[in-house]
Parts: C-alpha cells; structure tokens; sequence
C-alpha cells in the first residue's frame, strides 16, 4: 500500500526546511533540488528521498518515515527503478510503513531479481526455501541463490555452503558446500569465515 499524492508529505517538508540532518553540509546544498526533481518524477530522486526517509525511520523508530520512504519507492518502482523494487519487497516483507506482506514481498523481490539485482535473487532463494510468499521449492531456492551467488553475494554463497555441507534438503557435496563458504568468507561474510576456522580447529584435533 502506498501513499496518496493528496497524502504527501509533510515529513518529507520538513526535512527539507531544516536542511536534511542526515547528510553532509556540502550534500545539504542539493537536497532541494532533489525533492523537486522527486516531485516532477524523476525517479532516482525519488530513491534519494526515499533512502534519506527510510533512514530516519530507522534511526528514530519513525513509523511515518517509513510511510513516507514507501511513498517514494513506490513512485519509483512503478518506472522500473530496480532499487525502489527491491526496497518495496523488503518493507512488505518486515511490516515497515504498513501491513507485513510476503506474497507482495516476493512479487517486489521478483521484478527487481528478473532485473538482475543481486539481494533480490538471495532473498527470492530463501522465501522459497522457507515457503514465504510463495510455496516452498527448493529447486526454485537453489535457482536464485546460485544466480545471487554468481554475483559473488556473500550471503547466498554461504547459505548454499551451509546447504550442501549438511545435505539438508539437497544431496550432500562436501567439496562442494567448502567450496561456497570459502568464497563467502573471501567475500567477507563472518558467519563463513568462522565457520572455516571452526572447521580447520576440528581437523587439527585428529
């Protein structure tokens, strides 16, 4: 559910009068120019704002930053803007600005994976491993978490290690599955690198 124009906006008025607080003196000057580009549809403006919101919501536990951020990516998503998609699917699917939605989170999440955005393929991966959104399949999870992880997301790289190591509904790879949680931990994922450590602590003991 998204804004009404007539709803619109006074947080975001707000904002902009007392300089935009959370960005730098220099970005300060340009913020706006962004709101107006945003209010003539622009739509990379409209991500602007929205990010600046959604910031504020979450520093300040704003719930109407939040509406007003959905407000914006809505706008945006409904010109293709890919970010805005993928930050729809993800305030549906936290219950951020409105009702949780995890059939409207994976629908967001679809468009902006089919357009090649890499966190929407990971999160594509787990709604169906876990049947969020969407009926659990698991050839459908392996699918976007190996699309995800050939964009080097550490994230699904790592859940496919996880996946394979321990044969939990997939055929167990060893060499296969360490494979996956190196390259997470090469990618900076703390949850694979101690993973990797735990695992050579254990070998060194036989």
């Amino acid at each position: 559910m998204s804004l009404s124009k007539n709803s619109e906006i006074p947080l975001t008025d707000a904002i902009e009068k007392s300089g935009a607080v959370l960005y730098t003196s220099t970005d300060e000057k340009d913020y706006a120019l962004t709101i107006s580009k945003a209010k003539q549809g622009d739509a990379d403006a409209q991500y602007e704002v929205a990010q600046l919101l959604f910031m504020l919501g979450k520093m300040k536990k704003e719930r109407q930053a939040y509406k007003e951020a959905q407000h914006w990516y809505d706008s945006a998503s409904k010109q293709g803007h890919v970010r805005s998609l993928y930050m729809m699917g993800y305030l549906c699917d936290k219950g951020l600005g409105g009702n949780e939605s995890p059939l409207n989170a994976f629908s967001y999440y679809k468009l902006a994976a089919e357009r090649g955005f890499s966190d929407a393929k990971n999160k594509l991966g787990r709604m169906y491993e876990e049947g969020r959104g969407v009926a659990a399949n698991m050839e459908f999870a392996l699918f976007w978490y190996k699309q995800a992880a050939a964009d080097d997301h550490p994230k699904a790289l790592f859940r496919l290690g996880v996946l394979y190591l321990s044969g939990e509904d997939v055929p167990k790879d060893s060499q296969k599955g360490l494979s996956f949680v190196r390259s997470a931990a090469e990618l900076g994922h703390m949850g694979a690198a101690e993973m990797l450590r735990l695992m050579q602590k254990k070998d060194g003991h036989h």
